[in-house]
């Protein structure tokens, strides 16, 4: 496959992607939150799309609506066996970093994922209604590594 042929296909995935989710996540924005995070972006990251369907935060707590997929080779996304893949993560204005609620072995996105296969979910953030800015990272080698993904905005300011 020549270089014109893929950069075709990534774009073709990419636009499929984005239109789908934010079709889907329209139900999601009629949610009560305090600052709505709308549909739209679009990360890239060594051949992973992560595709930002909406979401928003109350109080202190974020949650998102994702979409990722795999435009690379067979491999693992999140803490599966003693491969672990990228994570993501949220890191506040005051450079706190967060995992996602729950188990991060059971994670909805934390799977093998083979070429072209595409996942959506939620992810909820324990924050603090004092974070601040704050964005979505991913993340390699426990975290040694980091690369913003999105602005998630921030909490509604305390009164």
């Amino acid at each position: 496959m020549n270089k014109s042929t893929r950069l075709y296909l990534t774009i073709t995935l990419m636009l499929g992607l984005l239109l789908s989710t934010s079709c889907s996540a329209l139900p999601l924005t009629l949610q009560s939150y305090d600052v709505t995070i709308y549909p739209g972006q679009l990360g890239v990251y060594d051949s992973w799309f992560i595709s930002l369907s909406g979401g928003g935060w109350k109080n202190g707590t974020l949650e998102l609506e994702l979409t990722i997929s795999n435009n690379g080779p067979r491999r693992n996304f999140g803490y599966v066996g003693i491969s672990p893949g990228p994570q993501l993560v949220t890191i506040d204005s005051t450079g706190k970093l967060v995992e996602p609620e729950g188990n991060p072995f059971s994670l909805w996105y934390a799977r093998e994922f083979y070429p072209n296969e595409i996942y959506s979910g939620s992810l909820k953030f324990q924050m603090s209604p004092y974070s601040g800015k704050t964005g979505l990272y991913i993340t390699k080698y426990y975290h040694a590594r980091r690369y913003l993904l999105f602005d998630v905005e921030q909490p509604k300011p305390i009164k």
